[in-house]
């Protein structure tokens, strides 16, 4: 009865010896999940990054791509307005033809912008 008694106590050892190993080796492979997690999300967070970073720099340069041609439609605006004053106050024909080729151009550039 005594032998059998240590050997139950064995298998509970045994047992017990197995689950605490078991244990462990989870902890270790929930160790190793929650590091491949970790490098996962970081790996995602960088790619993230790295998408905002390119799309922030596409933004600006489409704003400034926009502010550039603003600058010159205005640029030649300003022209033609002079021009269209100056064809105004012009009574000779040569002069207001030249004027209206040159107002016709400006014109012309600027809707092309």
């Amino acid at each position: 009865m005594k032998n059998k008694m240590v050997w139950f106590l064995g298998g509970i050892l045994i047992a017990a010896g197995n689950n605490a190993l078991a244990g462990r080796a989870d902890t270790a492979g929930g160790r190793q999940a929650q590091q491949m997690l970790s490098s996962d999300m970081e790996r995602h967070t960088t790619a993230l990054q790295q998408k905002s970073q390119a799309t922030a720099r596409g933004v600006i340069a489409d704003v400034s791509s926009t502010q550039a041609r603003q600058q010159q439609k205005l640029a030649l605006q300003m022209q033609i307005d002079q021009l269209r004053s100056e064809l105004g106050g012009t009574t000779d024909s040569t002069r207001q033809q030249t004027l209206t080729q040159q107002l016709r151009k400006l014109e012309k550039e600027r809707a092309g912008l």
